[in-house]
């Protein structure tokens, strides 16, 4: 039962992607703001266009391209980005910038950054835990400091 209702859930979220993928092409005005930051997380993967398009379509096994689950990629994407738009948790935009202060681009900070929320995701469901703030910005700051460690080491 809690795996079909996990499956709908899935599908109607893919729906509503499709949907924001297609208004896009006529009047983006009408998206919401979380909307807009979904899809331009969409549109920062021209690898995955042709799949937006039929998102209601597929199937679980279809939805994988090189191990990676595009629409939870672009999710994850819009978390990061909300945090950083709502400055909660401030840490979150602040490593954002170090690390392109660190020479990384916007997309591949939130690419690191992502990394920690998916960790953090999967320990969430893998052990049942509600969400610890304090241990995500510990994995925050570590990020931060493994990227200073391998910057000192190439001079």
């Amino acid at each position: 039962m809690q795996d079909d209702l996990i499956r709908q859930l899935g599908h109607s979220g893919r729906q509503n992607m499709r949907l924001i993928w297609e208004i896009s092409g006529l009047d983006e005005t009408k998206l919401s703001s979380e909307d807009r930051t979904l899809l331009e997380a969409m549109r920062l993967h021209p690898e995955y266009y042709d799949l937006w398009e039929r998102l209601d379509e597929v199937t679980d096994e279809e939805l994988q391209r090189d191990g990676t689950n595009p629409v939870l990629h672009v999710i994850i994407h819009q978390i990061v980005e909300n945090q950083v738009a709502a400055n909660d948790p401030p840490e979150t935009a602040k490593m954002l910038e170090r690390l392109r202060k660190g020479g990384l681009t916007r997309h591949e900070a939130l690419h690191k950054i992502g990394g920690v929320v998916t960790e953090e995701i999967f320990e969430i469901m893998k052990f049942r835990r509600v969400f610890d703030e304090q241990r995500y910005l510990k994995k925050l700051g570590r990020l931060g400091r493994s990227r200073r460690r391998r910057l000192k080491r190439r001079r």
